[in-house]
């Protein structure tokens, strides 16, 4: 079925498209290119140390911190296990000290969303407003002319009356939105 449509509005829309790390690897290497790279940095190291002891079944921990175990001789060293703990950051002045950790890769496109108006043929045609045509009675003078509607030469005297000429002002289209719409014939 045919229909009219009119276009009216474009907008800007943001589209976030990730992808993780191996989908990012099975692309090719110009779609890679549209793709930004999300990623944070780390580096670990020994928080504390760590001393398991049981006494009757129960783990008891000693944990002790850098310093002091590094006071510690290479014999009660050997009683403890570092515990490593991770600091995250998003950038860092000392990459040497952190590993980069990809977390995914991001695609930013700017799309148009573009809305329309379709409309039937019944509403398409209503799109152009006319005015009837109707009767004006003019009184012609040296300098134009007088004129009254049919109510008021109604309501004038026959010997005023004769002084008039009824003249038909014929229909006229007032408002045509039809140009703004185009027609979208039925697929055969």
């Amino acid at each position: 079925m045919s229909y009219y449509s009119n276009l009216v509005s474009i907008v800007q829309s943001n589209v976030v498209s990730n992808v993780t790390v191996a989908e990012y690897s099975s692309l090719s290497v110009d779609d890679q290119a549209d793709y930004l790279e999300c990623n944070y940095y780390s580096s670990n190291s020994a928080g504390y140390y760590s001393n398991l002891m049981v006494y009757d079944g129960i783990n008891v921990f000693s944990n002790i911190s850098s310093n002091a175990y590094n006071e510690l001789t290479p014999e009660q060293q050997s009683g403890y296990t570092p515990v490593i703990e991770y600091s995250n950051v998003t950038t860092t002045d000392s990459p040497h000290h952190y590993i980069k950790v990809v977390t995914h890769y991001s695609n930013l496109v700017v799309s148009n969303v573009v809305t329309y108006s379709n409309i039937d043929s019944n509403a398409y045609a209503n799109l152009i407003t006319t005015r009837p045509s109707f009767t004006v009675f003019r009184k012609y003078v040296p300098s134009g002319y007088f004129e009254i509607s049919v109510q008021e030469y109604a309501a004038k005297s026959l010997e005023e009356r004769a002084e008039y000429v009824a003249e038909t002002i014929p229909e006229a289209i007032t408002s045509n939105l039809q140009g703004f719409y185009t027609l979208v014939p039925s697929p055969e």
